[in-house]
């Protein structure tokens, strides 16, 4: 241990800063857009700070150990591996004639790609630990809405940061601005999205859904398949096989069976839809 931080962790630290160099090393070798990406590798650490803080201090869904650099409740190193995780995400699907909404695409399931497997080692080295959660549940003990929310800020971000390129690209204050209106602008998308997560649940809770009885952390996962599901049942109006009806004061006990209720209580009756693939 050095100033009572575990070695794994000092060794992940170190590693981290190392990664961020040459990432630095790479964007001054990229020409014209030498500028650009050394504004959005250097903007990348201060949204990493920014959002992890927020989430802390809104969510109190975990905590960070001890490490040898933290402003706050978060390491500086945690800040630096969102930003060249972002960087070298970017650079990699740059090399691709990508559509514009492919890039963005790839670059959240190449995040996700690395958390599927950092997250689950990092809790069991005490880097950081899930308030709530022990031994393996979910995924190994970490919470799926996590990944939800990794793919989440790393789509948004990477989609807002491409759509100011040709701000950024400019030699002005205006591309530094426009570079950070574009993480803040991912900030509020996973905050929309969150609240969109709390309104659901609140409806499930509100219909009796033993849905609601969700981890908290856990009710983003609600959204794809909610919203996905409820837009072909409004256009198909009937029940498909894998979703099952939840009405007002007559709850299904099987998916994909639709809930005996009277003429007069189903046109009255409130509707949610939730897929059989949910645990409940």
């Amino acid at each position: 241990m050095l100033l009572g931080v575990a070695l794994p962790i000092i060794v992940f630290e170190l590693l981290g800063y190392a990664c961020l160099g040459l990432c630095i090393w790479h964007a001054l070798h990229q020409g014209a857009l030498r500028r650009v990406r050394l504004i959005e590798l250097g903007a990348g650490v201060l949204y990493g700070l920014t959002l992890e803080t927020l989430t802390i201090l809104q969510l109190h869904a975990y905590q960070y150990g001890r490490f040898l650099i933290m402003f706050g409740p978060v390491p500086l190193a945690v800040a630096v591996g969102w930003s060249i995780i972002l960087y070298s995400a970017m650079a990699f699907a740059d090399s691709f004639a990508l559509p514009a909404w492919a890039a963005p695409a790839l670059v959240g399931l190449l995040g996700l790609n690395i958390d599927l497997a950092m997250d689950a080692v990092a809790i069991r080295l005490h880097m950081w630990s899930w308030l709530g959660y022990a031994g393996n549940r979910e995924w190994f003990g970490v919470p799926y809405a996590n990944f939800y929310a990794w793919f989440i800020v790393l789509c948004s971000c990477s989609a807002l940061l491409w759509r100011v390129r040709p701000i950024t690209i400019q030699a002005s204050w205006r591309g530094l601005l426009a570079t950070l209106g574009a993480l803040l602008g991912s900030v509020v998308i996973l905050a929309l999205l969150d609240e969109l997560g709390n309104a659901i649940h609140v409806s499930l809770v509100h219909l009796g859904s033993p849905h609601a009885r969700l981890h908290p952390d856990d009710r983003a996962l609600l959204l794809p398949p909610v919203l996905s599901h409820h837009a072909l049942c409004s256009q198909h109006r009937r029940t498909p096989a894998s979703i099952g009806w939840h009405l007002t004061g007559n709850v299904c006990s099987e998916p994909g069976i639709a809930c005996r209720a009277s003429a007069a209580h189903a046109r009255n009756a409130t509707c949610s839809f939730v897929t059989a693939d949910i645990v409940e």
